[in-house]
Order: C-alpha cells, then structure tokens, then sequence
C-alpha cells in the first residue's frame, strides 16, 4: 500500500462529518442571527476537521504503540 493511501485511510474519513457537521450547525445559526463572518466562520470549519483528523492519527499511533494495531491492519 503507498504511503498517501495510509495516510488517507488512517485520517477515518467516514468519521469527519462528526466534526463537520456539529460546527457547520453552530455557522448557521450564527449566520441566521446575522453575527457570522465568513473567513472565520471558514477557518473555523477547517480547523474543526483538522483536529478531527489529528485526533484520529493520535488514536492510531496510541493503537500501534500499544501493539492493538500492526502496519498490516491496514
């Protein structure tokens, strides 16, 4: 397997909309109140879902550490 296809697979990317949508909910009813900005209300979303995916590459590195997880379970 090349090392873009593990990095992708290890981010769980079915468990991004965990992250995406609970912030892209709190952007809306912020821009229905009419107190959004959007370059925040965006950088906000990114960084929602790059800590989403930091988490799930902690939980990763933790799994093989603890020998739950080998290279080849991917």
């Amino acid at each position: 397997m090349n090392q873009w296809r593990w990095w992708v697979q290890a981010s769980r990317p079915k468990t991004l909309v965990l992250s995406f949508f609970p912030t892209a909910c709190g952007i809306a009813w912020a821009w229905h109140d009419g107190v959004v900005i959007p370059v925040r209300a965006g950088i906000t979303l990114v960084c929602a879902v790059l800590l989403q995916v930091l988490a799930n590459y902690v939980n990763e590195l933790g799994d093989y550490v603890r020998g739950a997880d080998t290279p080849e379970r991917l």
